[in-house]
Parts: structure tokens; sequence; C-alpha cells
């Protein structure tokens, strides 16, 4: 919260605590307050909530995703070479190449770009799997090689789709904050 929403909230709390210790007297008067004094604290506990989420630590989904793509760097790499290797004992130096790639080309890739190269070295490795296999690349490479681009596709987009549904929560405090001055007035 900003500090004109983080006063807003100081004073919906003083006027919580006034009503959690004088409704019972003022209630009885204005049958009315009773209600109004739920809606209030109501919209009070929404506004934490929104805070909280809007407040959130999000670098966890950051690493992961950092995480998940070094993994799948590394795995890409690994079998990348097993092919080019297969395919230069073969002579076929345009294959060789076309499925080369770098740690560099990986880590300075953008994340879909990133993704898709992985995706097709593994998609054509999984094809050429048993000539791989004197190469270094066993089935079980190609496998864990698969599970790591699934886990990299899988998280792509939550470090920022985190940051609008916090932008989001930020925005829902806000109306709030004006709904909580609403009751207030009336």
């Amino acid at each position: 919260m900003n500090a004109i929403q983080e006063n807003k909230v100081s004073m919906f709390y003083k006027v919580r605590i006034f009503f959690s210790e004088n409704l019972a007297i003022l209630g009885a008067s204005v049958a009315q307050l009773i209600t109004h004094v739920a809606n209030f604290n109501n919209k009070v506990d929404e506004i934490q909530q929104y805070d909280t989420e809007a407040t959130e630590n999000l670098v966890g989904h950051t690493v992961q995703k950092q995480d998940y793509k070094v993994t799948m760097r590394d795995l890409t790499l690994i079998v990348s070479n097993g092919v080019k290797a297969y395919s230069l004992s073969l002579g076929d130096k345009v294959t060789a190449f076309k499925y080369a790639i770098n740690k560099s080309d990986i880590d300075n890739a953008r994340d879909t770009n990133a993704l898709y190269a992985c995706e097709r070295i593994y998609n054509h490795a999984q094809t050429i799997a048993a000539a791989l296999i004197p190469f270094g690349v066993s089935a079980a490479k190609i496998t864990d090689l698969q599970a790591a681009v699934n886990n990299f596709k899988s998280i792509l987009q939550d470090p920022k789709d985190e940051r609008a549904q916090s932008t989001a929560a930020g925005s829902k405090v806000d109306i709030a904050i004006k709904e909580a001055d609403d009751i207030l007035i009336l």
C-alpha cells in the first residue's frame, strides 16, 4: 500500500476498534448500524486480503522458471552434442549443424525461443534415439529432456501471470477502500 492507502486503512482499523467497543450500546439506538458495521468489517478484511495478494513476494516464480530453464538447457546440450556427433559420423554436416546449439544460444534467447529450440532438438533426437546410444545419449536422457521441456513450458508465463495478478489485487485495494469509505458515509 502507498502512504495514502496506509493512512486510510489505519483510520479504518481505529473505526473498527471503536465499533467493537461501542456497538452494543450504539446498536440499541440504531438497529441498522449493526448491519453497516458488519459490512464495514468485511470490507476491511477484503482490503487486507487484496493487499496481501498485491504485496506477495513473487521471486520464487522467477527462480523456479530459471531453474527449469537451466535444466532444460543442460539436457539439450547433451542431446544436441549426441545428435551432432551421430550426424558427423554419417558425414551429414547439414543435420549436424541444424541441431547444434550452444549454452549461450539458449541462455541469451528469449524464453519462448529457447523453449522452441530445445523442443526441436528433443523431437529430432526422439526419432533417432536408438542411433544416439553409442554417442552418449541414452533413452533416459531423451526422456529427461522431454520432462525438462514440459516443466519449463508449464511455468513459462508464471512470473508474468503472477505480476498481473498482483497488480490487479493492488487495484482492488483502491476499490475496496472507496467502498469502505462509502459504508462509513452511510
